[in-house]
């Protein structure tokens, strides 16, 4: 089971649909869509990409590219899965791999042992967090082996995001899956684009449910780079959050009592 005990078909159906709901009526075309995901092969994130991929063939979604910050592992281990991922869907000339960024916004692997260490060793997930950042040349190659003729964009995350959203004004959704900071770099580099934005999904946050990092201390994505959240959450930016307790099987669902719903800000 996944380490965050997602309950996959749950987040893939709440999150596209949550995205395809709100902007499916466009006149112009499908929803333009930009995911940004710290990337497994076959994980949730693993899954949207690929459910990504089938809706973006239809034609129900346009799928722009795919945004890669660190979280669940460091972002070069996820640039890699993602590159191998679009190129074994065929999707790798229509939809790009990103580079984002490769720390949260004011933490590093040594921030995270400094507060182990006043704090006591975590016991719950770490992601990115349970090993120090790998060497580029000593990544660890998904089951069918690194991509072949895939290469990571050349422009980065956090341009290709501003640059998205000031060619398609108010006609972008962006669905996050993953830490914030991506997101939160992009809307402090250029604050033009925030009026801009269409939407964004997030996965992340708790109400109810018990959190699923570092000792039960709150929701991975959001506990991974807090301030980038803050910085996302606070923008005027419409929102719909599919919080922890959507995603997670191993939680009683009786605890949710009526609060059964994706929660809009």
């Amino acid at each position: 089971m996944n380490p965050r005990r997602i309950a996959t078909i749950v987040l893939v159906l709440s999150v596209v649909n949550a995205v395809v709901c709100v902007a499916g009526s466009l006149p112009a075309g499908p929803p333009k869509v930009i995911i940004d995901t710290d990337f497994n092969t076959i994980g949730d994130d693993g899954q949207v990409g690929a459910m990504a991929a089938q809706l973006d063939s239809q034609g129900v979604i346009d799928l722009l590219g795919f945004t890669i910050p660190s979280g669940n592992q460091w972002r070069d281990q996820k640039v890699s899965d993602c590159l191998k991922a679009v190129e074994r869907m065929g999707i790798e000339n229509r939809a790009k791999v990103y580079v984002g960024s490769q720390y949260p916004l004011l933490h590093d692997y040594r921030a995270y042992l400094y507060e182990a260490q006043l704090f006591g060793q975590a016991i719950d997930y770490l992601g990115a967090y349970a090993t120090p950042q790998p060497d580029p040349h000593h990544l660890v190659p998904p089951p069918d082996g690194f991509a072949v003729h895939t290469r990571p964009a050349k422009e980065d995350a956090i341009d290709f995001i501003i640059q998205s959203i000031h060619r398609y004004p108010n006609d972008v959704s962006i669905l996050a899956i993953g830490p914030l900071t991506n997101i939160a770099i992009a809307v402090r580099k250029d604050p033009s684009i925030i009026p801009l934005i269409k939407q964004i999904v997030i996965m992340g946050g708790q109400v109810y449910a018990p959190g699923n990092a570092y000792n039960d201390a709150g929701e991975f994505n959001w506990w991974f780079d807090p301030e980038a959240a803050q910085v996302v959450l606070r923008t005027t930016v419409p929102k719909f959050i599919v919080p922890l307790d959507c995603t997670n099987c191993s939680f009683n669902q009786r605890d949710l009592s009526a609060d059964r719903r994706v929660l809009p800000l």
